[in-house]
């Protein structure tokens, strides 16, 4: 039966990932397949490594990797975060976490970056951190779609309150892994227009709302 699904899936062909960015980001690979950047501790060798891991080569394989638009500090003590407001803004969000952060001795912050994607299809999709890149903080794991609306590319990262002086996440840093749930291949279409990119920022919606709108889908599925 599970066999039967993978090829249903096959056939329907790759799935396709809409990538908007401003037009300054065009040459610099923000968002990329994984795999298109080999890296030297997955070369192969002849003694069993983390190369040699099926979990790991699946990753690398099957998600696309996104970095960090800007350089970030954050001073876990003071709660002060120093970052460029035209490419990512970043806010805290320990109020919004019911007592969890409090509990677990966290600072939780919001990263929002200058992305959005957006499939034509029901397609789910799985952001992950990445295990081939140590932050010194943790991004919580989370599933989400890009068919409903273009959705923005924003993480939470969990950063310790006793951590001493500052944490420091440069320009570039592939920050986390979005992998899609399927058997099928993924295509990425990479769109670097300013004014597109505006229209997409302009139409988001609130997270309220979409989620009304998802609930409102899985009724109609019966799910």
């Amino acid at each position: 039966m599970q066999r039967k699904h993978y090829q249903r899936e096959e056939a329907m062909g790759n799935i396709k990932l809409n990538v908007y960015m401003p037009e300054r980001y065009k040459d610099l690979q923000m968002v990329c397949k994984t795999k298109d950047h080999k890296k030297d501790f997955m070369q192969v060798h002849e003694q069993p490594s983390m190369a040699s891991c099926f979990g790991f080569l699946e990753l690398q394989k099957q998600s696309i990797t996104v970095k960090l638009f800007d350089e970030i500090v954050i001073d876990a003590a003071g709660q002060r975060i120093r970052t460029n407001k035209d490419n990512v803004t970043a806010d805290y969000h320990d109020a919004h976490s019911n007592g969890f952060a409090q509990k677990h001795n966290i600072n939780i912050v919001k990263l929002t970056q200058p992305v959005y994607f957006e499939t034509t299809e029901p397609v789910h999709f799985m952001l992950t951190q990445s295990p081939f890149y140590s932050h010194g903080f943790q991004i919580p794991s989370a599933i989400t779609r890009y068919d409903v609306h273009a959705l923005q590319g924003n993480c939470f990262i969990y950063i310790p309150t006793d951590k001493p002086g500052q944490t420091k996440i440069n320009f570039g840093t592939p920050l986390f892994n979005l992998v899609p749930l399927s058997n099928r291949s993924l295509t990425l279409n990479y769109f670097y227009d300013d004014n597109l990119f505006a229209t997409k920022e302009k139409s988001a919606v609130r997270p309220s709302v979409l989620m009304s709108f998802m609930k409102l889908l899985k009724y109609k599925a019966g799910l």
